[in-house]
């Protein structure tokens, strides 16, 4: 809501010493893949992660279904949906953040800014 971008969050976040989602999960015994032991701070956080946070419609309490498919149940590649074939049922959960936060942002979103090599 402060117009940060993913890397800018991600640099607060990171500074703060905020547990990582994949580190969270490390430390309550849950095994997660994303979990990288090369990477000795746990509290780093990747704009990406950042990015798939502030964009997914879960948190407002929406189930979001059918967003890949697969061609043949023989084959193990996933493919993308259109999201018009999404299927998502609202109110279907606790929300974490109101929907009207989320569109704002979803709005800031669109609107992408660059840093420059100055850092502005």
């Amino acid at each position: 809501m402060k117009g940060y971008g993913p890397s800018q969050i991600s640099e607060i976040l990171t500074e703060e010493h905020i547990l990582s989602p994949a580190a969270y999960y490390n430390q309550k015994g849950i095994n997660s893949s994303t979990f990288k032991f090369k990477n000795s701070d746990d509290c780093y956080w990747n704009p990406s992660v950042i990015v798939r946070i502030l964009e997914r419609q879960e948190y407002i309490g929406d189930t979001v279904n059918f967003r890949t498919y697969k061609k043949s149940y023989k084959s193990k590649k996933s493919s993308w949906n259109n999201k018009d074939k999404w299927m998502i049922f609202k109110n279907t959960q606790e929300p974490i953040i109101d929907e009207q936060t989320f569109n704002i942002v979803q709005d800031f979103r669109k609107c992408r800014r660059v840093r420059t090599p100055l850092g502005k």
